[in-house]
């Protein structure tokens, strides 16, 4: 899967109002029917399941229905961007489709649940 890189022309992730859960660090896997399942530490970086939201135009969410419908993939490839929040660029993998709610006319609302690790 390749990164696609966050385009200019859309807004940035709200900063404040998300919540965020530690991704499973752990790798389960049983060897034998009726055997204590074995354990270890996953190698990779440290990820969290979160959500971004943004709040778009009517012609920023035509740009990203068409961002989300090609480079994305419909969000078979991840994302990165800058994320002020936790002052770092970011890999966002989605985790299911995006929702978007229209807010008032013109005015929309655009959430993705994402698995987030640092870039």
């Amino acid at each position: 899967m390749p990164d696609v890189a966050w385009p200019n022309t859309l807004p940035a992730a709200q900063q404040y109002g998300f919540s965020e859960k530690p991704a499973g660090t752990l790798a389960f896997w049983t060897a034998n029917e009726g055997v204590k399942p074995l354990r270890r530490k996953r190698f990779t970086g440290l990820a969290v399941v979160t959500s971004y939201s943004f709040v778009m135009t009517q012609a920023q969410m035509a740009a990203f229905r068409t961002f989300w419908a090609g480079p994305l993939a419909s969000g078979a490839n991840d994302i990165t961007m800058y994320d002020p929040a936790v002052a770092a660029n970011v890999r966002l993998t989605p985790t299911d489709t995006y929702e978007a709610q229209s807010v008032t006319f013109g005015v929309w609302q655009v959430t993705i649940p994402v698995r987030r690790e640092l870039a």
